[in-house]
């Protein structure tokens, strides 16, 4: 069985004063501006209670941490993209932030946050 779709993609635009209506321009939407103004998606004490987590995983000094990055980002589901087997989670889009800390060893940790809620990635 064929189908064909006719009618689907764009047509002609239309020319000023044929009757079907004005032309109108329409512009992919900008991104914003990269986070280098020092802003942090995370609220603020969220970089300290990172450092602080982390710094009782590895047995460190907080000190010994950098307070790291922190990137925007969508996160598929309330669960931030890190559901277990049989653990329920909202299936919505949930705004948040990505941060990326690292010890005096060079090694590097992330955290997936929104609000003031964080967990590490495995």
């Amino acid at each position: 069985m064929a189908v064909a779709l006719a009618g689907c993609g764009p047509g002609p635009e239309p020319e000023p004063g044929d009757g079907r209506g004005s032309a109108a321009v329409i512009r992919e939407a900008t991104p914003p501006p990269p986070l280098s103004t020092g802003e942090s998606p995370a609220p603020a004490g969220v970089g300290a209670a990172l450092r602080a987590d982390l710094a009782a995983r590895r047995g460190v000094d907080p000190a010994a941490i950098s307070s790291g990055e922190f990137a925007e980002q969508t996160w598929p589901n309330g669960c931030l993209g890190l559901q277990q087997a049989g653990e329920v989670c909202s299936q919505a889009m949930v705004p948040g932030w990505l941060a990326t800390l690292t010890t005096a060893d060079g090694r590097q940790f992330r955290y997936r946050g929104t609000g003031e809620r964080f967990v590490p990635e495995p």
